[in-house]
């Protein structure tokens, strides 16, 4: 019995390998086995191809668990989240994954959700005025703003004065100090001004990345 299981699985991977239908036992052993045969055959068919009306397709594969070491020498594209129990050990470069940035041109900005992960580049040659998200985010959701160029004519200038507040006042934390309302900065402390916030998962906390002295208000 051991042997026929080892025969069929090594049949299915050659199968597979060439993407066509589904392979099936024939009845020279018990309905009932080749019944079971056939079915355990089929889905594990359907986990590597899916048929479509477009053709054959790669399937879904189960949650695969290695808990052995995992040598992959082509490229490796994970759709969803990886977690990693344990020492990882990289040969060669890591790449991350490139932020996504957009420009604020306006004069107020409410950011959202939608504004997690974001690099917001702040271009309004005015005063700008920008609402964080409401308190209560996920820990390590975080929004940068940088005071940018607007284009490779016309750099950042002193005239952008943006004010970042929290959603509800006297709740942003700030270096040694809590229960501020918004941080600025002042006149010739703008170019290459840059914040970045992050949540606790209850509030949010600044951080002033650009070398700028930041004025927190409380």
């Amino acid at each position: 019995m051991k042997k026929l299981i080892v025969s069929i699985v090594a049949a299915l991977a050659l199968v597979c390998s060439f993407a066509v239908a589904a392979p099936t036992v024939e009845s020279y052993a018990a309905p009932k086995l080749v019944s079971e045969i056939n079915t355990a055959l089929a889905t594990l068919y359907s986990y590597v191809y899916t048929n479509t009306a477009s053709g054959i397709t790669a399937g879904n594969l189960p949650v695969a668990q290695i808990t052995n070491a995992l040598a992959i020498s082509t490229a490796l594209t994970v759709g969803g989240t990886l977690d990693i129990t344990g020492a990882a050990t990289i040969t060669g470069g890591l790449v991350s994954r490139k932020i996504t940035t957009v420009t604020e041109s306006t004069t107020a900005r409410v950011c959202t959700s939608a504004d997690y992960g974001k690099l917001i580049l702040i271009v309004t040659n005015a005063a700008v005025a920008i609402t964080l998200p409401a308190n209560g985010a996920a820990a390590g959701s975080t929004i940068e703003f940088m005071i940018a160029a607007r284009s490779a004519t016309l750099p950042a200038t002193d005239d952008c004065a943006p004010t970042i507040s929290a959603a509800t006042a006297d709740t942003l934390y700030g270096p040694n100090t809590i229960g501020l309302d918004s941080v600025t900065w002042a006149t010739s402390h703008r170019i290459g001004a840059r914040a970045k916030f992050e949540s606790d998962g209850f509030f949010w906390h600044v951080q002033n990345l650009g070398g700028t002295t930041m004025t927190y208000t409380e």
